[in-house]
């Protein structure tokens, strides 16, 4: 080797270093940076909404219920007919008929002193009602029903615009829908409700001795490559936060091959992961890749954070590549702490949205020996039958894939933070937790 090629070596190698940038920091950048822009949105049947982020604040238009009906299913009557019953002296009345919630006429019967009719749930009151007994609260003889006791008034009867108003918002701009918020909407009679769009997120693993998973095959781990589990396990996480997964499969170490890969998914793509390749190795070439493109801007890379410290994050073609360690642990949490804001602010959600956090005691004491700030992950148990939980940290490993099989969530430890048994903590969940019993 020349003396001139040491010395092009020795400068190269001394800028590939990472600029440590402290993790509010990056999620400064992350909002200023991606957050001004308004997702796409699209009209999708209301009924296939769940998980979906409303686009639009939604008013009724209509009353729920849109009549006042019986609640219980029972006998309606005036509360005067009844409002000195007693088991001495029951209040004895006449049963004039019977109404069923599949009556429509706008006029119902008008009920007379001493009359009653029995009414099924959801059924419209006769006029002149204002209280229902329920069906075992009275005693039934052919045309006769007693009641033995005083019932307050206004007693198991829905009033009309009960549940929702006319003119009540029913949904907000970027709202989550759950299962009750769409059974709302149909209720109110919306068929077609403005969401926005799923972010399309590309996954791509790089690594010379990768290979695509074969479902077909019996010898996928005995070659000696290895299987690219890791693209599966981010793609599951994208899929639960509502959020389309495309996979762009497997690429090499080679820049220009990375370059094109990535440029080809960005085509499809509103934001691609890339798998491993993130740090200064003299194979980790991502961020070679990634900035040789023109008008590209690095947000950051390297997070003064362990065990993300080499993710990053790069703005291609005006989208976001975000630059992801290679190690399993550090992959899912560069997920939750990084690709998680991005994928709220691109679904229309503020930047701190779907963050789940337990506030826990901690069962053995959990220290940060290191000078960074660093994440720990943590398997909640029961403490004993109080029905409470406690915290344990998992031994360390970044690429520990049993270890997140075990875990339910993390923590952020300070430089040099020790916490002692029985502190409280407070535990960041990878999803609701899951009691273990053993």
């Amino acid at each position: 080797m020349s003396v001139n090629e040491e010395k092009r070596m020795r400068w190269d190698d001394s800028r590939r270093y990472l600029k440590l940038t402290q993790y509010d920091q990056i999620l400064s950048k992350i909002s200023s940076s991606l957050g001004s822009g308004l997702p796409k949105t699209e009209w999708v049947r209301v009924d296939l909404t769940r998980g979906r982020v409303s686009a639009e604040s939604i008013v009724s238009r209509v009353e729920i219920p849109a009549r006042t009906t019986s609640a219980m299913d029972g006998y309606a009557l005036k509360n005067e007919d009844i409002k000195s019953a007693s088991p001495a002296q029951p209040s004895s009345l006449f049963v004039k008929g019977s109404l069923y919630p599949n009556y429509f006429s706008k006029k119902t019967p008008i009920l007379g002193k001493g009359e009653t009719y029995y009414v099924a749930t959801g059924a419209p009151l006769p006029r002149g009602t204002d209280t229902v007994v329920r069906v075992e609260e009275a005693l039934s003889r052919n045309d006769i029903i007693v009641v033995r006791h005083v019932i307050e008034k206004g007693k198991n009867i829905a009033m009309r615009g009960e549940d929702v108003r006319n003119g009540q918002t029913v949904v907000r701009k970027g709202q989550i829908l759950d299962p009750v918020d769409v059974a709302l909407l149909i209720g109110t009679g919306r068929t077609r409700i403005k969401v926005f769009k799923r972010p399309r997120v590309g996954l791509l693993s790089i690594g010379d001795e990768l290979k695509a998973f074969d479902p077909d095959s019996k010898h996928n781990t005995r070659d000696g490559r290895t299987v690219n589990n890791y693209l599966n396990l981010l793609e599951g996480y994208v899929e639960h936060f509502d959020s389309e997964a495309i996979s762009l499969g497997t690429c090499g170490d080679e820049i220009t091959a990375i370059r094109r890969t990535i440029l080809s998914g960005l085509l499809k793509c509103d934001v691609i992961l890339t798998i491993s390749g993130s740090s200064v190795g003299r194979h980790d070439n991502v961020l070679d890749a990634v900035t040789s493109v023109r008008e590209s801007k690095t947000l950051f890379h390297g997070a003064r954070l362990v065990p993300i410290r080499p993710s990053g994050i790069v703005r291609v073609k005006n989208k976001p590549v975000i630059i992801v360690p290679g190690h399993a642990v550090s992959a899912v949490l560069t997920f939750f702490t990084i690709t998680l804001p991005v994928l709220n602010l691109l679904s229309g959600l503020p930047l701190d949205s779907r963050l789940f956090t337990l506030s826990v005691s901690a069962t053995n004491e959990i220290t940060n020996n290191r000078a960074i700030e660093a994440l720990s992950l943590i398997r909640l148990e029961p403490l004993g039958t109080s029905g409470k939980l406690g915290a344990v940290a998992l031994d360390w490993g970044s690429n520990l894939l049993s270890n997140l099989s075990k875990a339910d969530g993390f923590i952020e430890l300070a430089p040099h933070e020790t916490i002692k048994r029985n502190q409280a903590v407070n535990v960041r969940l990878f999803d609701g937790p899951v009691l273990r019993t053993s």
